[in-house]
């Protein structure tokens, strides 16, 4: 069962397939590469599947998850889309490491609202400080250490939801990573939320999953398919309502001609178990 898949389309390679039981994000590369999902083994890749690369060559992708402070919930999902993934904490996302079993590389923000038991229960995590008056969260400040570090993919765990600016500003994040060349996906185990820049990906959703495609501006040239209301070619405006609470039938596909925005899906409760 395919958890979440997304391609990419580029001009000078034509079509990038991605289909796997992990998460995957915006990917632009110089050769026609065909990922197929088969049944987890040994030594798994950070996908939780084995790669089958139609190509001599395969790049290195490093995988880092950041603990975030809003809400988590951890299903099976989840935690296929963080298999081989390396940690970093952002204050009082530390929260989260116990129920996902893991403990972070790094703990890093103001810790001004970590709270003296996670201090002491992960007293031995190396840490970043920063003063608590500063020009970035610290979760922006995770992200930028995990790029320091080699990141080439990006999940932000527990971002959604909550605090309004502060989900929007994830948000905003997602987009600028993805802009930049750096997969990403926002997920709290129950909503999840893709880039979507210009060119054409597909979304491994369960049938019934509800969808949405939220303009960050306006979007030319809209495709969605097999969804319960397909477009093809349309043009949506900032702030249209056009495209809220769509339905997949199973594998979505979408293209986008010009603008940017971002894509939201809520698997069914049974997908998740």
């Amino acid at each position: 069962m395919g958890f979440a898949a997304l391609s990419a389309h580029n001009p000078s390679a034509g079509m990038i397939r991605i289909r796997f039981s992990g998460f995957a994000g915006i990917s632009r590369v110089s050769a026609t590469y065909v990922w197929h999902p088969v049944e987890s083994r040994p030594e798994p890749s950070v996908t939780g599947v084995r790669w089958q690369v139609a190509t001599a060559r395969e790049p290195r992708m490093t995988l880092f998850a950041i603990l975030l402070g809003g809400d988590l919930t951890v299903t099976p999902r989840l935690m296929a889309q963080i298999v081989g993934a390396r940690f970093i904490a952002a204050d009082s996302g530390m929260m989260h490491a116990t129920a996902l079993g893991i403990i972070p590389e790094l703990w890093a923000g103001d810790f001004d609202s970590s709270g003296s038991e996670l201090t002491i229960q992960y007293r031995d995590v190396p840490r970043q400080s920063f003063p608590a008056e500063k020009d970035a969260t610290d979760g922006a400040i995770a992200v930028a250490e995990a790029l320091r570090r080699g990141a080439s993919r990006i999940v932000m765990l527990g971002g959604l939801g909550g605090q309004t600016d502060h989900t929007l500003g994830i948000l905003g994040q997602g987009l600028q990573l993805a802009k930049g060349g750096t997969s990403c996906l926002m997920t709290s185990g129950h909503e999840e939320a893709y880039p979507l820049l210009p060119g054409q990906m597909i979304l491994d959703l369960a049938a019934g999953t509800r969808l949405s495609i939220i303009a960050f501006s306006d979007l030319a040239g809209l495709d969605l398919e097999n969804v319960k209301w397909p477009l093809a070619q349309r043009d949506v405006p900032l702030g249209s309502t056009l495209t809220l609470s769509n339905v997949a039938m199973g594998a979505v596909r979408i293209g986008l001609g010009s603008g940017y925005g971002i894509a939201i899906a809520y698997p069914p409760v049974a997908f998740n178990d």
